[in-house]
């Protein structure tokens, strides 16, 4: 299994490969890395699809098509109230009123998931000894990393829903394992950052392929039966609207909704519009190379504390 992810992770390190010239001067069109084709935006690439795991998955979206729905909420990731106000309580509602409740969060893996678990045991605990009932506030007062994997780990823990995250995992199928790695690998190369920025959009677009591919896979292990209709709640980060389109080309049903304040929608604007542009068109603009490179400089300054969002 490690050489075929060695591998795979050679050719998707080699930022060059993500993308080629247009045919308008300037412009640049997604390649599949290993075939050098302009991708097809409306199709997952050939080395995901063919994935075993993530090829079942795409199927049993596929056989399952309006039997499911898919609530996605989309904003951004940094405090507790990015998940929506905190008196209303909209995103406890929601996770509570789903059948399964999905999480953004690349390179889990078993042992990120275990001490998850550990973390919040300690925040019940502690509650507890202080004579209290754990609730959200609980979280919210231990330390953690931030207050937003705090909000999203009271969640998670209190409520009866089933949770999982279906972003890519560093211990998970041979995709995932060589992407995860190819994000780190490309960020750290010698290529210019055009290149790199250009590499970044191809890899979040299949990226996005591998999350909805996951999501059939998940949901196909937990309905065992497909006897009824399932309601599946998702947090995501709001560059990746494209995942409601991806979603439908399935046949699946998705509700979006829009948990991101105004100032956020200024501060984001260009990446919220011109990225899943992009995945829906499959080109690269000129004109819109200085956003790409900048979103990518960003991600690479928080790569090495945090997953890529």
């Amino acid at each position: 299994m490690a050489s075929h992810v060695e591998a795979l992770t050679h050719i998707l390190s080699q930022a060059d490969r993500w993308s080629a010239p247009a045919v308008t001067p300037g412009d640049a069109v997604m390649t599949d890395p290993f075939t050098g084709q302009q991708v097809n935006p409306n199709e997952p690439l050939a080395w995901i699809a063919r994935d075993p795991t993530f090829s079942s998955g795409l199927e049993y979206l596929r056989s399952r098509r309006d039997d499911l729905t898919f609530k996605v909420a989309y904003g951004v990731h940094e405090v507790a109230e990015d998940l929506g106000d905190m008196n209303k309580n909209w995103y406890e509602q929601q996770v509570a009123a789903a059948d399964y409740y999905g999480f953004e969060g690349s390179l889990n893996t078993v042992q990120t998931e275990r001490a998850d678990h550990a973390l919040a045991r300690r925040a019940i605990r502690r509650a507890i000894i202080c004579g209290k009932n754990p609730t959200r506030e609980s979280f919210l007062q231990f330390k953690m990393s931030n207050t937003f994997y705090a909000r999203m780990l009271a969640a998670r823990t209190l409520l009866p829903t089933v949770s999982f995250s279906y972003d890519l995992a560093a211990d998970g199928t041979l995709a995932e394992r060589a992407l995860s790695v190819a994000y780190r690998d490309v960020f750290k190369s010698r290529y210019s950052e055009a290149v790199k920025a250009r590499a970044f959009i191809g890899m979040t677009a299949a990226r996005e392929w591998c999350m909805v591919a996951k999501l059939g896979s998940l949901l196909s292990f937990y309905e065992k039966d497909n006897t009824r209709p399932v309601e599946t709640f998702m947090t995501i980060g709001a560059a990746h609207t494209d995942v409601s389109r991806k979603l439908r080309l399935q046949g699946t049903v998705v509700d979006p909704k829009y948990i991101i304040s105004s100032r956020q929608i200024n501060e984001y604007e260009d990446a919220l519009n011109d990225v899943p542009a992009v995945m829906r068109s499959g080109i690269i603009a000129k004109n819109r190379m200085g956003t790409f490179i900048d979103i990518a400089r960003d991600v690479q300054a928080k790569f090495t504390t945090k997953s890529p969002n």
